[in-house]
């Protein structure tokens, strides 16, 4: 073999090395990723939802979540009486979701359901932290963006 064709066979494994390392490191990588999303979902305190929150985009509207499953949506009107809502609030995930529960359901996606006297709202919590929460409405998509009272 002339030194051209060994150089050629070179390049080639070296590209065949470096093919191989980057498809296993991918592999490795996804299944980190998805111990990360099992462990998240595991990791989920639903008591990280108790307390007062404030609409990030309108100040007069304060979602509440209680200790003992009951929430209130209040709204302080400006020209008016303020306006409130109470009912109860509970949160699932896949594998405990309710039978009548219609929207797409993915891995390691975590739900609140808010039922008040006249209909049940249904919400993805799209982040959750001590001081800020993000929910997405599964009716309209719509997201709601809170930080602690």
């Amino acid at each position: 073999m002339n030194e051209n064709n060994k150089r050629v066979v070179q390049i080639v494994l070296g590209i065949l090395i470096i093919i191989g390392i980057v498809y296993v490191w991918s592999i490795v990588g996804v299944d980190k990723k998805a111990d990360e999303m099992v462990e998240q979902k595991l990791s989920f305190d639903p008591t990280l939802l108790v307390g007062t929150w404030v609409n990030v985009d309108d100040e007069n509207f304060k979602r509440t979540f209680n200790t003992d499953g009951t929430f209130t949506d209040t709204y302080k009107n400006e020209k008016g009486p303020e306006v409130s809502v109470s009912g109860t609030w509970n949160t699932f995930d896949k594998e405990d979701r309710p039978t009548n529960f219609n929207y797409p359901v993915g891995d390691g996606a975590i739900f609140v359901t808010l039922n008040d006297k006249e209909l049940s709202t249904n919400f993805v919590i799209s982040e959750v932290t001590k001081d800020s929460l993000t929910m997405v409405y599964l009716e309209n998509a719509s997201v709601l963006k809170f930080k602690k009272d």
